[in-house]
């Protein structure tokens, strides 16, 4: 594969090429770090080693890979997301990690630590075609500041399109990709009330309805409106996807 394909994910924005560290005990380490994390919660996590080009890590999920192993992943590398791709999302993905990336590279040091990017893009297995959100993060800079090891969860999207790339720093903003402009735009977070919050966190504890309107003293239908103000303002329709966004937005 020509070396402007593998810089897909990396980006010529973050082409590390020629200067390896030589720290693969330090890498291990963060890779066995981050299995313990999956062998506790059950979440799933990528690496990729963005000065070695490779996928160093993949949790086992066959399922939310459309039935591809781990070990075909990073085996494959950066030519995974190539060939398992569709190829207009392969060309849009590509476009926006760039602007992410150069966005990264432009923020002060610490504030890279901060750095948070959400997007969606499907994963395709013959006729099994998976719309999966990724979520990026730093797991380790170089001595030069650029993202050495970027660190990914990945997890069923709670959209029904690829794209919808987000950097995050703060608490009250965000940064959206606007596909017009090809660059990142500042937009404030959508804001949740206390009791929406509160719907929201039961929610996640795996309360229904019912069991929520009793716990809080409060009608059913003062549930329910409390779950469609929810959604309005998420923008999107049930509450497994509400707590998807909850989480992509920090809200809880």
């Amino acid at each position: 594969m020509p070396t402007s394909s593998l810089l897909s994910f990396g980006c010529s924005a973050n082409c590390l090429t020629g200067i390896i560290s030589g720290d693969d005990a330090r890498v291990k380490h963060y890779i066995d770090a981050v299995n313990s994390v999956v062998m506790l919660t059950n979440q799933n996590f990528y690496i990729i080693d963005y000065e070695a080009q490779k996928i160093i890590y993949v949790s086992p999920n066959d399922l939310l890979w459309s039935g591809v192993s781990p070990e075909t992943i990073m085996k494959q590398g950066y030519g995974f997301f190539k060939t398992h791709m569709l190829a207009h999302e392969w060309d849009m993905i590509r476009q926006m990690y760039d602007v992410a990336f150069k966005f990264f590279n432009a923020l002060p040091l610490q504030e890279r630590w901060h750095f948070r990017m959400n997007c969606d893009f499907h994963i395709v297995n013959g006729a099994t075609r998976t719309l999966l959100l990724h979520r990026l993060m730093p797991l380790a800079l170089n001595p030069r500041g650029q993202m050495r090891l970027g660190l990914y969860s990945v997890s069923l999207s709670p959209h029904d399109c690829a794209g919808n790339m987000q950097v995050h720093l703060s608490r009250y903003t965000y940064w959206r990709y606007d596909a017009e402009q090809q660059q990142l735009v500042e937009t404030a977070k959508p804001k949740l009330t206390l009791r929406e919050k509160e719907v929201l966190r039961l929610s996640a504890c795996g309360l229904s309805v019912a069991e929520i309107a009793k716990q809080l003293c409060r009608s059913r239908e003062t549930i329910k409106s409390r779950r469609q103000a929810i959604f309005s303002k998420l923008k999107v329709d049930s509450i497994g996807k509400a707590l998807i966004q909850a989480a992509n937005y920090n809200l809880l």
